[in-house]
């Protein structure tokens, strides 16, 4: 039986793999609240577009609640890679 740190390695080769095999996700929601200096805004995505319920999204369809969403995600993506190639 291989040990439990074997297993982790084996289970983090398989999430590499199904990481380079995108189109096996689907990311069908992610909500996220935010508290800006004007309130809390709700912020979804969902059928690959984004949402807020700010009154700036409303006429333009982006807002800086949204715009800084996608850098967090972004850069927490990269952090992960980054820890991954570390291993």
């Amino acid at each position: 039986m291989p040990s439990i740190g074997e297993s982790i390695a084996a289970k983090r080769h398989k999430a590499a793999r199904y990481a380079q095999e995108q189109h096996r996700f689907t990311v069908d929601r992610i909500d996220v609240t935010m508290t800006s200096e004007h309130g809390a805004r709700n912020i979804t995505f969902q059928g690959g577009a984004w949402s807020c319920t700010c009154p700036f999204f409303a006429l333009h369809e982006t807002c800086s609640h949204v715009l800084a969403l996608e850098l967090i995600l972004d850069h927490q993506a990269r952090l992960k890679l980054a820890d991954h190639g570390r291993e």
